[in-house]
């Protein structure tokens, strides 16, 4: 049950266009649990390769494939954009 909800509450940051660190997913649990209980399960996924830790981020492995693409996407973006941007920084506030 507790995995259930541990893995459910890492999927909610996504629909965010987020993610949750270890802290915040332990804050949004939807189920009463022991702080270290839920550090024993949590690396329980981790050892299962369910759940990885990306810059003290939380990712299921779905997640993390997506995280990824949109990270590779706004890279990408970024570079094809840099005249722009430059420009733009340079504008007066």
């Amino acid at each position: 049950m507790y995995i259930r909800e541990i893995l459910a509450t890492i999927n909610l940051a996504h629909h965010f266009d987020s993610a949750f660190t270890p802290e915040q997913a332990y804050r949004f649990l939807r189920v009463a649990m022991a702080r270290d209980h839920f550090r024993q399960k949590l690396a329980e996924l981790k050892q299962a390769g369910l759940v990885e830790e990306t810059d003290g981020a939380l990712f299921t492995r779905n997640l993390q494939a997506q995280y990824r693409r949109k990270q590779e996407w706004s890279r990408a973006l970024f570079q094809r954009h840099r005249g722009y941007l430059r420009l733009i920084a340079k504008l007066p506030w």
